[in-house]
């Protein structure tokens, strides 16, 4: 999934990089950017009557739980990214086994889209999903008087969220006012696409005479999930169903960031410094374009990913704050190159790949039914 998007970042650099020039210096610029945005990605919500309000006990009722799934953000989704499944019942009280109440997306979702001629909005792809995959849900013991039951739907999905924002560059550390064409110390306007994970801000300064230091926060933006560290190129096996408190700890608040310097930027050289490097149970890893190194100690294995530029990519962990929000932040040095001279304006790209994770919930009414 990661390598697709780099042929999709090149054709939308030079379409933004005159909205990029003018907003380069003002965060509070209204200039439109090459994204719808917003905080959205999939989204899920349980069809009409599937579970219905009220069910009948002594398996008088067969019924089923649908849910419908929309890709309201900027990414696309293929089938085998995300995962559906229904719990908060004994799967046997209704007839029926954990293997049927669990599911991969039946089909792609292509992402939302916005016109270059009249900026019009394409909605994105949607499926309904039904459970159990066979055969149906039916309670098949007595309840005395009625009983309430809460049905759980739940969502996993691996996402990406692009952004983009424009880097000054200058030879000459400090010019009379007016005479630049930027600034080369300051915040950043920083355009980024739908999803619940963002880059919410970006900042550069001058370091000497022969580096700049750009800086840029990674924020969790939606707050109705949970973000979930991203299975990469088949690297790992899907997280997002792990249960033991180890689990929790070592996949959630993990997102991984790629830095993708376009044109000039080139010239030079870039070190970036991200927050983790996390461990993997040995389980979990699979054949993938990565590589691993294993140590094992005490008959468990321990696996860390060999990241094959980390100058320019790596995960980072989003750490909780007292405001509520959840960042973290990615420092990179840039080493200019024998050709950035004079001062100009050049285009950074920056994708974040994560798991999401969502739940729905319904309340059913199981009904005594007396035939006496």
């Amino acid at each position: 999934m990661l390598k697709k998007y780099s042929i999709f970042l090149l054709a939308f650099v030079f379409a933004t990089s005159l909205l990029l020039l003018s907003a380069c210096d003002n965060n509070q610029n209204d200039v439109g950017g090459p994204f719808i945005g917003g905080i959205k990605g999939l989204s899920m919500q349980f069809i009409e009557n599937a579970p219905p309000v009220e069910i009948m006990d002594s398996g008088l009722q067969p019924f089923s739980v649908g849910v419908r799934i929309l890709n309201e953000g900027e990414a696309d989704v293929k089938s085998n990214e995300a995962i559906v499944w229904i719990d908060g019942f004994s799967p046997t009280l209704f007839d029926t086994t954990t293997e049927h109440l669990v599911k991969y997306l039946e089909i792609d979702l292509m992402r939302e889209r916005m016109t270059a001629e009249d900026s019009s909005i394409t909605k994105g792809g949607s499926v309904t999903e039904f459970f159990p995959t066979t055969g149906d849900l039916v309670y098949k013991h007595s309840v005395a008087g009625s009983q309430e039951q809460t049905i759980r739907a739940n969502l996993c999905y691996l996402y990406m969220t692009q952004a983009t924002s424009s880097i000054c560059f200058d030879s000459v550390l400090s010019r009379p006012a007016g005479e630049g064409i930027c600034s080369l110390s300051g915040p950043k306007q920083v355009f980024s696409s739908s999803g619940p994970v963002s880059v919410t801000s970006l900042s550069q300064q001058p370091v000497g005479n022969d580096r700049i230091r750009i800086e840029f926060k990674v924020e969790q933006v939606g707050r109705t999930g949970k973000v979930i560290k991203p299975f990469l190129d088949n690297f790992i096996e899907h997280t997002c169903m792990s249960s033991t408190q180890h689990d929790y700890f070592a996949n959630e608040d993990i997102v991984f960031v790629r830095v993708d310097p376009a044109g000039s930027l080139e010239s030079g050289s870039f070190d970036c410094r991200f927050s983790t490097n996390p461990e993997f149970e040995s389980s979990e890893v699979s054949k993938g374009n990565y590589g691993i190194g294993c140590v094992t100690m005490a008959g468990k294995s321990t696996c860390r990913p060999n990241i094959p530029n980390p100058s320019r990519e790596g995960f980072v962990r989003l750490t909780p704050y007292s405001d509520g929000g959840k960042y973290g932040n990615v420092v990179c040095d840039y080493y200019l190159g024998s050709e950035d001279r004079g001062n100009f304006i050049t285009q950074l790209n920056i994708q974040v790949f994560y798991q999401y994770k969502e739940s729905a919930t319904k309340s059913v009414l199981i009904k005594h039914t007396d035939f006496e």
